[in-house]
């Protein structure tokens, strides 16, 4: 799996990609930033949810969602745009609701 996220050829060893290794915590953490962009990429372009600011936090597969929004509605069609986020296992929806 860690070849596939550096861009290694198939049929040729790690040892070709340059730095050191990558160690079992240090490709997690890359799965988790990359599980965490998309997560903010479907949250940005839901029409539901402009303008909003949403902390994330991604371990495993597992999608921490924290922030403000203005109407029960609004937390759920944030949990409805994480759900189809690939690599998205679970989430634990934090969102507050704040009505205006």
């Amino acid at each position: 799996m860690r070849d596939a996220l550096l861009g290694a050829v198939p049929g040729r060893p790690a040892s070709h990609l340059p730095g050191p290794p990558l160690s079992a915590e240090g490709l997690d953490t890359m799965v988790d930033s990359q599980l965490v962009d998309r997560a903010q990429s479907a949250l940005a372009t839901s029409p539901h949810l402009s303008r909003r600011h949403f902390k994330l936090e991604a371990r495993a597969g597992k999608l921490i969602v924290r922030g403000t929004v203005d109407s029960y509605y609004q937390k759920q069609m944030a949990q409805e745009a994480l759900r189809k986020v690939d690599g998205v296992e679970t989430i634990e929806n934090h969102l507050q609701v704040h009505w205006k």
